[in-house]
């Protein structure tokens, strides 16, 4: 079993010491696999995240499906009032684009669509979800970076499809710690695997 820490130390060590043309290659061959999909053929909305520190590129996806007429929404993350322990609490928006050129750089660095544009967080009927991981095991147990975006978000909506994206690399035997918020992918692709 490894524990979430540790999954997420070793995907920061393998993402630093593997040359960023390896990681781009993996990228786009996952990018391809899943636009090769039924799943995201048949989908009338995408909720995709924007890549950042060698995450699998989305950049393709967001293209083709804006391409495609599909309606596009990544996410923007947005702070609470002081939580009673005296924390702030964070939480994600999707929101939609027509252009990479709706997105501004926001939290921790990530692009992010700006604030005016239209929400979509009810219009989850024909969509598919895209998320980063960070970790997985073959029984589609994810870890994420920790703050839960993801899971508070599929808490309370529904997909078609709930994809992860990851590469091979960051396959463990078992995810340990698995909470009973934690929300599972319906599959995962990496560049050599589908996972259902």
């Amino acid at each position: 079993m490894a524990s979430k820490k540790d999954i997420r130390r070793n995907t920061s060590i393998f993402k630093h010491e593997t040359e960023t043309v390896m990681i781009d290659f993996a990228g786009d061959v996952i990018c391809y696999r899943l636009m090769a999909m039924d799943e995201y053929k048949n989908a009338d909305t995408i909720f995709v995240y924007a890549d950042y520190n060698k995450e699998v590129k989305t950049a393709a996806i967001i293209d083709d499906a804006l391409k495609n007429g599909k309606k596009v929404a990544l996410p923007r993350v947005y702070t609470m009032e002081l939580t009673s322990d005296g924390k702030p609490d964070k939480y994600m928006k999707f929101h939609y684009i027509t252009s990479t050129d709706d997105l501004e750089k926001g939290y921790n660095g990530i692009r992010e669509p700006k604030e005016v544009l239209p929400v979509a967080d009810m219009d989850t009927g024909n969509a598919i979800i895209i998320m980063p991981i960070v970790g997985f095991d073959d029984e589609r147990n994810r870890v994420g970076y920790g703050g839960g975006f993801y899971d508070k978000y599929l808490g309370s909506h529904s997909f078609a499809k709930k994809i992860g994206v990851a590469y091979d690399e960051q396959k463990v035997d078992k995810v340990d710690e698995i909470g009973p918020y934690d929300v599972k992918p319906d599959m995962i692709v990496t560049q050599k695997n589908i996972y259902k």
